[in-house]
This record gives C-alpha cells, structure tokens and sequence, in this order.
C-alpha cells in the first residue's frame, strides 16, 4: 500500500493532475472499510507497512480530506495499529506481546517505522498520549535493533 501512496502522490506532484488525488483518497477509503488490508497476524508486518501508508496518506492529504474522512482514517490507525501495537509493547496482546520488538533485523525497523510515521500523522490531533507511547516504544526498540 504504501508504494501504491507513494507513486501516486509522485504522479500528481509530476502532472498536477487531481484524478491522482482522488484515487489516493479511494484507496485510502477502502483500505480503511477492509480489515484484513491491516494484516494482523503473528508477523506483523502488514500492520507497520499500512499504518506508514495511512501515516503518509494522512498527512499529505490531510486539506483533501473531509473532517469525517480525517477521523475515520485516525480512527483506523489508532483501531488497527496503534492500540494494538500497544499491547504488543507491553505484552498483552491475544499472538502474545512483543515478538517483533524484539528482534535485532529489518523486521523490527520495517515494522516500527510505520508506526512512527502514523503516530506522528495524527498524534497532535488524535490520541496524543497513545501516539507518544508507541513513538517512545518504537524509537527504543529500533535504537536496540540497529545498536546490535
């Protein structure tokens, strides 16, 4: 999803066409109506690469957005990545807490990375303490995986 974001927001900055603005919106709509694009399994992974893409979509499109668009994708991000990265940190989630945070590869990085990007997205507006937390979370772990 987010390469999807990502050359598309190139191709709108490139031709100043609005059709790409509002294929992102779209896709960002349906990726929030779809529960499994999330991912959610014992990996992980889906739920760092998404939340980065809705973290970028979020902010790039934010005066594209209406305010009901804003909130159900901040709505999402808390919902699907945020709480539950949480729970992870802290070793309360139903796959068992921790796992990737503690692994010394990409895969803490690639995961960690999308939550930064997404708590930074909507953190001053939407659930600031619960954006602080996974920030100071991720940033630590990451710390750890890239000092070994």
């Amino acid at each position: 999803m987010f390469s999807v974001i990502l050359l598309t927001y190139w191709a709108y900055l490139v031709t100043g066409d609005e059709k790409y603005i509002e294929y992102m919106i779209d896709a960002v709509m349906a990726t929030c109506n779809n529960y499994t694009c999330w991912g959610h399994t014992k990996h992980y992974l889906e739920v760092g690469e998404t939340c980065g893409a809705m973290g970028f979509a979020f902010d790039i499109l934010y005066d594209r957005l209406t305010k009901k668009q804003r909130d159900l994708l901040a709505g999402k991000i808390v919902e699907y990545g945020l709480i539950p990265s949480k729970e992870r940190y802290h070793g309360n989630h139903p796959y068992g807490g921790l796992v990737w945070p503690t692994y010394e590869n990409n895969w803490n990085i690639v995961v960690n990375k999308g939550l930064i990007m997404a708590a930074i997205a909507i953190g001053d507006e939407y659930e600031p303490e619960l954006s602080m937390d996974n920030l100071e979370k991720a940033i630590r772990v990451i710390y750890d995986a890239i000092k070994n």
